[in-house]
């Protein structure tokens, strides 16, 4: 093909020294602007036009540019788009920048290069005209155009029709250069040049024009009116302009045949969505749109929802947003999704109506557009031509979205026409043109949608209007003849649920729900009253229900928020006797009796001396026993009125939520039995019940102990000869095989003592997953509790449930939703920072808890794993909690014993982290220590600055107490507090003259490099602390630091610390390097720098050096191959033909591409690098077998060459 013809023939042996000159400089240029990186392409077209431009006044250059040319003008043929744009970019840029090439010598190219033919395929001939149209639409762009004659430019744009015409998607790219030709070209150029020629294809009656002409058309007659005036349309189209009414239908028919998908781009549909707008013709038009829209049609479907987003996009007036949609796109728009699927790969028509679904919720956001407006649109939505649920059938939230926007009159107003389909007042509803009354499903929903909206947000001080929706559901689902309406028993029960769910309501404070539920509870009493319930009460709930009456009378005028708080329960339980009698019936007794006992209390609700439980304790009772029912009314209503009795929890009443959550507790709260069991069972059998969960608890330890045990034997014998903890592996003097074969050993063995985390086991029962859901939402009360200033000590008893709760949920896979929730409370728990008392906190009580805390790191370690974060955010709350205490006036001697026990306790599960290996302490903890502002992490910087040097400690153990040392030092909010650190010096002084020691002896084995790095950098921050460092011997430490370095080899990023500290020291970093460098630890890839390999360039081993070029070396194996087969073939003969051949070609192999001779070293390398001894015997031996096997079958083929 024409279009992939440009790439030379580089065989032809008869080229001459000039075209292999242009070979030379432009061909590879060339290859590159066909490339699919943007950059490479751009990269080569500079490249190129720099050389011809820069030798254009040379012989060769215009030899140089001619065959560019006729190359470009090729390309422009070419089968991929990429190499299109490659080429054109280039001609364009060479048409501006050259003025010696003109339109003569370009007609020819095209004659020679572009030419079409009936052999060529029709793709082939349809890629010529295509480059056709790129070459003339490229002179169109450059001053070339400008330059030319009148017969030029005539010619021109003749063959931009010509080529435009020979295929319909190509007739698009001719009016688009011929548009931009019209840009340049005045009214008297165009009325004598262009327009003769256009004027045929433009001038023609409606039938025989196509959506290219039209645009045309349209270009010609906005830019030149003089000319292309509305008497020439009114002779050939008979009408006064394209856009007009007389128009539309016409208009509309091209507009919407469209021959091809990818039409919907053509930028006929936004100019044409513009002037409609422009002539305030948009509804008239969009009416014609949907009068065709008669039958589904995707391609019209998809181009009428193009036309409505342009239009939508433009306009300015939102009182035509309704209008857009009318009767048959809405109805053609559900057919489709009825239709389609639900799948992530969504169509192209798909995709556009959810580009104009969001384009009109941009547009309704609006500060001009009306609610009246809005309205209107959701009634075409949800109403006749539309449907209810629209939404569900598009799959989409375009009328949520829509009421969101609403302002409060708008809101009410939509309430209105949900009310009206509850009612069954909307004729014609969800119906085609016959009238038809709406379904129970539709009512069910209009009421649910209804009680939405009593949240919506401009609808939040709007309390007397959410009291009549929910007086309407009430009267419906309670009563008979609600609104004067008796409708069915079913619909009745769905809008009861209805309005329970709607009692759900967020309002803005406690005083406003009592208005509002005590409004609802008076009108029910009237309406009970009349005795019109569906379903009266029992007599006993009758009775409850007067007698809650009455307490509700007697707290109306009460405002403490105590009473506020039973007031609010009252009604809600009052409400709930209709819907459930059990459970309103029993929680309204126990709110009877909370509620004398806190009217009897005296002394500001002082609790009195007695047995009876306290008023708090039995109310928590009440929340947790209906939190234990699946209700989300009844969840939210706790959440709301239980931040208010915060302050008066005692620990009694915390103990009955901790109870739920205490997986230590046998047994399921939600399961209970009966109660004559209960009681006739013996008292014994409580101690036996407590005696064996002891025994679980300490079976459970043992089973932790044994597994670790087992678990430590097993990874002894994978490591095999190493048995104590004293003996470590030294990784880089084993092997590659080794080191497998340790890897699947250890495997093995953490398999194989792995307890069931993550694992699914059966199915939960429902009893179980009960339990945890219930728990969940028990977790509830502990966050509201703690985001009230909660008590020190019950926090810590909080604490430590969590805790225990959380291991229970890491080993079962069935609580994950109780798992997350549980760490969510514990760093909610870990932010505390204020606290009301500090009661009942002992001087052991912080310290014991610590070292609890501190002893599950001795336990199961894949349990550890996963509770390492939250233990060390236990443990800071501790040592925050000290703190706290530190700052009020408590006594000395508790200060002292918490200062001393709790640093005393990390102390020692510091050293027990660095000494021993079966210790699961998190190192996160030591981590979070070090960089919190405790002023105790000045006891223990020096039992970390001695580790580091420790003999005993592991090297990776080293690693992370530099770390930890890092973190203290750099720690200067911390420093700055406490600027005393004489406890620090002799621990410094220690610390210097162990640096000291380490640089001075650069041939220690146990060194790492890691280490080394480490500790500069730790040195770094130790310098530019603010912490008194005098003691610190910093001369001393900086000329042993660079003999150290004068005898080591070290990687790029130890090099960088080595510089940094001594940057830091103010010291010089160069060094004379010794000859004999030193490695720290096996396998390190060292990277010198250019000074250090200047330095010792004899006495350092150079790096082989790679070999340049890969292709050479291919070549290279390829041809010693042909002389193995040479050699194997020509046995026997006189004249020995490879070393003739080898000759040749060593000739060839000495000149490289720009005729240049390679040495003998320089093969030699190449050789080395690039084959190897090792790998050339195997090739040479593989070669002459299969040499000699071909050998042996043509032996008439070796006769007949030894007898030449």
């Amino acid at each position: 093909m024409a279009g992939d013809e440009h790439v030379v023939n580089e065989n032809n042996t008869e080229t001459n020294n000039e075209s292999r000159k242009i070979r030379a400089t432009v061909l590879d240029n060339f290859r590159k602007l066909t490339h699919n990186k943007e950059k490479i392409r751009l990269k080569s077209s500079i490249a190129l036009l720099k050389h011809i431009f820069d030798n254009k006044d040379t012989e060769n250059g215009k030899t140089e540019l001619k065959y560019a040319l006729s190359r470009l003008i090729r390309g422009l043929g070419a089968s991929k788009n990429i190499s299109k744009i490659g080429f054109y970019t280039v001609l364009v840029a060479l048409f501006n920048s050259i003025s010696d090439i003109g339109l003569s010598e370009i007609f020819e190219h095209v004659k020679t290069e572009l030419h079409s033919s009936s052999s060529n395929s029709k793709s082939e001939n349809a890629d010529i005209f295509a480059g056709h149209i790129l070459l003339y639409g490229a002179v169109i762009r450059t001053v070339l155009f400008e330059k030319a004659t009148v017969d030029e430019k005539k010619y021109i744009i003749e063959q931009l029709l010509i080529a435009g015409k020979k295929r319909n998607y190509l007739y698009l790219s001719s009016v688009t250069f011929i548009n931009e030709l019209c840009e340049k070209t005045d009214e008297n150029e165009f009325k004598l040049i262009v327009w003769p020629l256009l004027k045929p294809e433009v001038l023609k009656p409606w039938q025989e024009h196509n959506m290219d002409s039209i645009y045309l058309l349209y270009i010609l007659q906005k830019k030149y009116p003089n000319v292309v005036n509305n008497k020439i349309l009114q002779q050939t189209m008979r009408s006064d302009g394209i856009c007009s009414k007389s128009n539309f239908r016409d208009l509309v028919i091209i507009l919407l045949n469209i021959p091809r998908i990818i039409a919907i781009n053509h930028p006929l549909y936004d100019l044409i969505s513009k002037k409609i707008i422009q002539d305030n013709a948009t509804t008239d038009f969009i009416r014609e749109i949907d009068e065709n829209l008669t039958k589904f049609n995707y391609n019209r479907h998809l181009i009428a929802t193009k036309i409505i987003t342009y239009c939508l996009q433009n306009t300015t007036n939102p009182d035509i947003l309704p209008d857009l949609l009318n009767k048959n796109y809405i109805q053609h728009t559900l057919q489709y999704f009825k239709s389609v699927q639900s799948s992530k790969n969504t169509e192209t028509l798909q995709e556009e109506i959810y580009n104009l679904f969001t384009a009109i919720i941009e547009y309704v956001k609006r500060d001009s557009v009306k609610s009246h407006t809005k309205i209107e649109l959701l009634k075409k939505l949800l109403f006749y031509p539309g449907i209810f649920i629209f939404e569900k059938i598009t799959r989409s939230k375009i009328v949520q979205n829509i009421i969101t926007t609403l302002d409060s009159d708008g809101v009410e107003k939509l309430g209105e026409l949900y009310r009206n389909v509850i009612l069954g007042n909307n004729e014609s509803f969800n119906g085609n043109d016959q009238k038809q009354a709406c379904f129970n499903n539709d009512k069910v929903y209009a009421s649910q949608l209804l009680v939405k909206l009593l949240s919506h947000p401009n609808q939040n001080e709007k309390t007397s209007w959410k009291m009549e929706q929910l007086k309407f559901l009430m009267e419906l689902g309670l009563f008979r003849n609600g609104n004067g309406r008796n409708i069915s028993v079913e619909l009745a029960a769905s809008l009861k649920d209805t309005f329970y769910r709607g009692l759900d309501l967020k309002l803005p404070n406690l005083k406003d729900l009592r208005e509002l539920l005590s409004a609802l509870v008076t009108h029910l009493n009237l309406l009970n009253q009349q005795q019109l319930l569906r379903n009266p009460l029992p007599d006993e709930a009758n009775e409850i229900w007067t007698k809650s009456l009455g307490f509700i009378q007697k707290l109306e005028s009460k405002h403490k928020k105590v009473y506020s708080v039973f007031h609010t329960l009252l009604l809600h339980m009052s409400l709930q006797l209709f819907n459930d009698v059990k459970l309103a019936t029993d929680s309204l007794r126990e709110l009877f009796s909370c509620y004398e006992r806190v009217r009897t209390e005296k002394k500001h609700l002082e609790e009195t001396i007695t047995d009876d439980l306290l008023w708090i304790e039995v109310v928590t009772d009440l929340f947790l026993n209906l939190l234990s029912h699946k209700s989300s009314l009844l969840r939210n209503l706790i959440n709301y009125v239980f931040p208010h009795l915060c302050k008066y929890l005692n620990m009694t009443a915390m103990h009955q939520i901790l109870d739920i959550l205490d997986p230590k507790n046998e047994g399921n709260p939600l399961i209970q039995s009966d109660e004559s069991e209960s009681e006739n069972e013996p008292a014994d059998s409580e101690n036996e019940g407590s005696e064996e969960s002891d025994e679980d608890d300490e079976d459970e330890e043992m089973e932790d102990d044994n597994i670790n045990d087992k678990l430590k034997m097993a990874v002894q014998m994978a490591l095999g000869g190493y048995k104590s903890d004293e003996e470590s592996i030294d990784l880089d003097e084993m092997s590659e095989s080794e080191g497998k074969k340790l890897d699947e050993a250890l495997a093995t063995a953490f398999k194989q003592f792995k307890p069931n985390i993550g694992k699914k086991s059966k199915k939960q029962k429902k009893e179980d997953e009960a339990l945890t859901h219930f728990r969940v939402r028990v977790l509830d009360l502990i966050d509201l509790y703690l985001e009230s200033e909660p008590s020190m000590y019950i926090c810590l008893e909080i604490m430590v449930v969590l805790l225990r709760s959380l291991e229970f949920a890491i080993k079962d896979e069935h609580q994950r939703p109780l798992l997350n929730r549980i760490r969510s409370s514990l760093k909610k728990l870990s932010a505390v920072k204020k606290f009301s008392s500090i009661e009942d906190i002992e001087e052991t009580t912080l310290s014991d808890l610590f070292d609890s805390l501190l002893e599950k790191g001795t336990k199961n370690y894949f349990v550890m794993q996963e509770m390492n974060d939250k233990i060390s955010e236990c443990c800071l709350f501790v040592i925050k909690c000290a703190e706290y205490l530190n700052s009020l006036e408590v006594p000395k001697k508790l200060k002292k014993h918490l200062k001393k026990s709790i640093t005393a306790t990390i102390s020692e599960s510091l050293d027990m982290y660095f000494t021993k290996r079966e210790c699961y302490v998190p190192y996160g903890l030591f981590k979070n220590i070090m960089a919190s502002a405790w002023v105790g992490t000045f006891k223990l910087i020096p039992l970390i600055l001695q580790y580091i040097f420790d003999d005993s400690v592991r090297i990776f153990r080293k690693c992370q107490a530099i770390e930890l040392a890092k973190i203290f030092f750099a720690n200067h909010r911390l420093l700055n507090t406490y600027a005393t650190t004489e406890d620090l010096n002799e621990s410094l002084r220690k610390f210097s003259e162990n640096v000291i020691a380490l640089f001075g002896n650069p041939k220690n084995k146990g060194v790492k490099e890691k280490y080394v790095r480490d500790l500069m950098t730790q040195l770094s921050i130790l310098k530019k602390s603010p912490i008194n460092n005098e003691k610190l011997q910093w001369v001393d430490i900086g000329e042993k630091l660079k003999e150290f370095r004068a005898s080591v080899a070290v990687t790029k990023t130890t090099r960088a610390a080595y510089n940094n500290l001594c940057r830091v020291l103010d010291i010089d970093n160069t060094v004379p390097l010794k000859e004999d460098l030193i490695k720290l630890g096996e396998n390190v890839d060292i990277e010198m720098s250019d000074q250090e390999d200047k330095e010792n360039n004899e006495k350092v081993n150079k790096k082989e050096k790679r070999p340049k070029n890969k292709k050479h070396e291919a070549t290279k194996l390829k041809k010693e191959t042909q002389a193995l087969r040479m050699q194997s073939l020509s046995e026997g003969l006189s004249i020995d033909f490879t070393e003739a051949d080898l000759k040749n070609e060593k000739l060839d192999e000495d000149s490289d591409s720009n005729g240049t001779k390679r040495t003998k070293s320089e093969e030699d390398d190449v050789d080395e690098i690039g084959i190897g001894p090792k790998k050339r015997r195997k090739l040479t031996n593989k070669l002459e077998k299969k040499q000699m096997k071909k050998k042996k079958k043509k032996n008439g083929m070796s006769n007949e060459i030894e007898n030449e």
